[in-house]
Parts: structure tokens; C-alpha cells; sequence
């Protein structure tokens, strides 16, 4: 079998989740970027267009094979990697993988997988975001092969369960550094700078005004990441375990 992409919904899951997760900041950029030519809004908006070319390219630079009893695959937008994965070797090579559709895979009629390795670097997987029925069915009669030793489905269950009862001290926590303060206090500016007229409305310099804009952005935030982590539900059948949150993503992970 030659090397095979997935889906190609993989683009409408993945600019929907773009588009609904960095809308509100992306989009008025967009257009400020006509109306309102700024180095620091040249710069946002660059930035957050190279997070779509990003998504572009991954759909091209990963891809899997299977050629009798090896699973090839390969990943990387600017440094590619390839691994080889032996079926009879997969208890040994593979952490764990698991199935999952979220909201917007649901949506397209799509699922994903995503498979972890041993001994890996970093705690991300190589992840196929959107897979034909087809697809999926290769991927997990390939995986099924995969029987994790004892200790592992212990220490895995320990994990996942840990991982799905996330404290709200984790979540606010999450919220602080991943609100875009850089991105609002940007935008204001150049507001200030192209109206002057908003101060009759707004004292765009006062302390009271940051703090709220702050606070504003910090609340929705934090309001974000508690829909995304709290309230998990967990279902577990011998090593085989299902999660589901109230974003309405659903997971399986063997």
C-alpha cells in the first residue's frame, strides 16, 4: 500500500476549529488589516495566518502505510519523522491509542485517532485529526494487535483517571496563561490610535478601563477552559476506557 493521507475533511474540522476557537480576534484582523495598517497588526495577523498554513501543510507531511506486518508513519511540517511499527512489536513500541470524535469531527462525520508511543520525547501523538471509515477500520485492525502489559494498563488507568478529574485550580490556572492579553491590549491601541473620538466614550488610559478589559478577557477565558476540561465522565470495560466531557467529545482509548 502506498503512503495515505487522511480525509480530506480534515480541512473543514480543522479551519471550523480554527475559525470558532480564534474568530472573534483572526476575523476583525482581517479586516484591520486594510483599514488600519499597523506593524503590531501586521504582526497578529501573521501570526495567526501562519497557524493556518500550518494546518495546510500537516495534512500533507502526515501519513501512514501498511505493507504486511509494519505500520509506517510519518509526520512533521519542518523537521519529518518516520517510524516503522511492527505489529508483533506494538506492546513494546506503542503507549496507547484511542479513537475519538470530537464536536467538530461529529459534525463532519468524521473520526480521528490519535497513537502514542513509548519512550517518547513529548507527551503529544501522532494524530490523524479525520479518517474515512475505511481509514479508521486499517488503523485499528493494524493496533488491535496491541495487548500493554499488566503494569502498563495499571499506570495508563491511574493517568487517564488523574487526568479526568481536573481540580479547578488547574483550570484557572490554564486560563491565565492562555488568555490573549497581547492580542486585546493590540487591538485597543490601534482603536485608540485610528479614534480618538472612543475617549469621549472610554478613558482608554485609565487603570479601571485595563482592568475590566482584562478581567472581561480572563472570565471568558476561564469560562472556555472549564467547558473544555471540567465534568468528565469515565466508563472503564478491562483496559478499555471511554471519556466524555461536556464539550460532547467522545474518546476511546485501549
Amino acid at each position: 500500500m502506498k503512503a495515505r493521507h487522511q480525509s480530506v475533511k480534515y480541512f473543514a474540522v480543522k479551519y471550523t476549529e480554527f475559525f470558532v476557537r480564534n474568530g472573534l480576534i483572526y476575523l476583525p484582523l482581517l479586516v484591520f488589516i486594510f483599514i488600519l495598517p499597523n506593524f503590531w497588526t501586521l504582526l497578529l495577523f501573521l501570526g495567526y495566518t501562519s497557524s493556518l498554513i500550518a494546518i495546510f501543510l500537516r495534512y500533507f507531511t502526515t501519513t501512514y502505510r501498511i505493507e504486511a506486518d509494519t505500520l509506517t508513519l510519518t509526520t512533521g511540517v519542518i523537521a519529518k519523522t518516520t517510524l516503522k511499527l511492527k505489529q508483533a512489536e506494538l506492546s513494546h513500541t506503542l503507549s496507547n491509542f484511542r479513537v475519538e470524535q470530537t464536536i467538530y469531527q461529529k459534525l463532519f462525520r468524521t473520526q480521528g485517532i490519535q497513537i502514542y508511543l513509548n519512550n517518547s520525547t513529548t507527551e503529544e501523538a501522532i494524530e490523524f485529526f479525520a479518517l474515512t471509515p475505511e481509514q479508521l477500520a486499517q488503523l485499528q485492525e493494524f493496533l488491535a494487535a496491541f495487548q500493554p502489559a499488566t503494569e502498563i494498563v495499571a499506570e495508563n488507568k491511574a493517568s487517564l483517571i488523574e487526568k479526568s478529574q481536573t481540580d479547578f485550580l488547574t483550570i484557572v490556572k490554564t486560563g491565565l496563561i492562555s488568555t490573549r492579553y497581547f492580542a486585546y491590549l493590540a487591538l485597543v491601541l490601534q482603536l485608540e490610535e485610528q479614534f480618538p473620538q472612543l475617549q469621549r466614550f472610554f478613558d482608554l488610559t485609565a487603570l479601571w478601563f485595563w482592568a475590566v478589559l482584562v478581567s472581561g478577557a480572563l472570565f471568558f477565558s476561564l469560562a472556555y477552559h472549564y467547558i473544555s476540561f471540567a465534568k468528565f465522565s469515565l466508563w472503564e470495560t478491562e483496559h478499555n476506557f471511554i471519556v466524555k466531557n461536556a464539550r460532547d467529545t467522545k474518546s476511546q482509548a485501549f
